[in-house]
């Protein structure tokens, strides 16, 4: 074999090589909540002279998928997400993430299996009992009764027949049915 084709053979090998050590290197994120903290602090923190501050409060394996959603809580008790995402090696990366004011916020996470609605939100009174979200113009609700606790992540795979999943509007409900705040995201 000549000096050329071997040179060609070895480039060839060595570019798969280099993909594959430069995706590892992106999915660092062990999976325990110390790690995912410190990941989630950082990620927030960039571009900011401060360090963001935040508490982990629940992880949820969306079944049987590479897709991890996380809750946080802010100092001032806003409540975060932030979905990760497991690669080859194991380890996670963050894909987004954010935080606001909101009681409940809705977010569709595209998976490996799927697309799901997610829900995540704060209940301090224990008054919500149920939250529903209108989406997209395809007149499709996703509906769900809000699990006991301060904080929760409710999740559901949507629909594979949906073109669109963008939310129009979040509905609060309380015990007996009767709607409590009406909220846009």
């Amino acid at each position: 074999m000549s000096k050329k084709w071997s040179l060609l053979l070895l480039l060839l090998l060595l570019i798969p090589v280099g993909f594959a050590v430069n995706d590892s290197n992106q999915y660092e994120i062990e999976d325990t909540e110390a790690d995912i903290e410190s990941a989630l602090v950082e990620w927030q923190s960039k571009g900011n002279s401060t360090e963001f501050q935040l508490k982990l409060i629940s992880t949820k394996q969306l079944e049987n998928t590479n897709s991890k959603i996380v809750l946080f809580e802010t100092p001032d008790e806003n409540i975060g997400y932030a979905h990760l995402i497991k690669g080859w090696n194991g380890k996670y990366k963050i894909n987004v993430s954010g935080w606001g004011t909101n009681m409940v916020s809705y977010h569709d996470i595209k998976t490996d299996k799927g697309t799901y609605g997610v829900f995540i939100g704060k209940n301090p009174k224990a008054e919500i009992k149920r939250v529903t979200a209108k989406l997209s113009k395809q007149d499709t609700d996703f509906s769900s009764m809000v699990p006991e606790g301060k904080q929760f992540i409710i999740y559901k795979k949507l629909p594979a027949r949906l073109k669109e999943t963008d939310l129009l509007e979040i509905y609060l409900y309380d015990k007996n049915g009767k709607e409590i705040i009406p909220l846009l995201d």
